[in-house]
């Protein structure tokens, strides 16, 4: 690796440290160093998740070369389950010299098991309520059938991607941002979101569990 892209991973050192010291102590960051096809820790703050160390080489480059992200400076964020079973957020970031070269990426896993039992036990107490802005916002577009028909049409568009080109996994990214949404506690939406994903009611319930 040249000296100009050595340079340019320390400073993505230091803002390894910069965000440790913002999020909780349940995050890891770690820096991958990429060079001659092959990928290698070269930094590594909190390692609660992986248990990865510095050294060590690893298999995140397909992220970078898969179709989705080859372009990107960063990739969606994904959402995995450790082997501890606990529900991990991740988010990387692609690290290129001013040739355009892909050098390092970044990447910050955070466990948000908390978060997600949190979410889900406000969603199954508040079920059923619908904020004053919501109601008034809705009374201004329509019945709230209908609000929640052109939620799921924005979420899908926002893909950018036709649905009958999407991985399992992205289809249920989606179902992740409707969930959040509260689009399943609306009459008749399982049917119309299958539709709109190119997907079987079944099929779609059966994603809806890996929520």
């Amino acid at each position: 690796m040249s000296l100009e892209n050595s340079q340019l991973l320390e400073i993505y050192k230091k803002m390894m440290v910069f965000i440790a010291n913002i999020v909780a102590d349940d995050c890891e960051i770690v820096l991958h160093k990429v060079q001659d096809d092959t990928c290698v820790i070269e930094e590594i703050i909190n390692p609660v998740i992986t248990g990865r160390k510095k050294g060590q080489y690893t298999d995140v480059l397909g992220l970078y070369h898969s179709e989705k992200h080859s372009s990107s400076d960063f990739s969606n964020t994904r959402y995995y389950t450790s082997k501890k079973g606990d529900t991990i957020k991740a988010n990387t970031l692609f690290i290129k010299n001013p040739k355009g070269e892909l050098i390092g990426m970044m990447c910050v896993n955070m466990n948000v098991s908390d978060l997600v039992n949190a979410h889900n036990w406000i969603a199954s107490f508040m079920d059923g309520f619908i904020p004053k802005a919501l109601e008034s916002e809705t009374s201004a577009l329509g019945t709230i059938e209908e609000y929640t028909f052109n939620t799921i049409d924005q979420v899908v568009a926002e893909s950018k991607m036709e649905t009958s080109r999407m991985s399992v996994e992205e289809k249920i990214d989606i179902l992740r941002v409707l969930d959040t949404k509260g689009v399943f506690r609306v009459k008749g939406t399982m049917n119309y979101i299958s539709k709109k994903l190119s997907i079987s009611e079944p099929t779609l319930y059966r994603y809806l569990k890996e929520l």
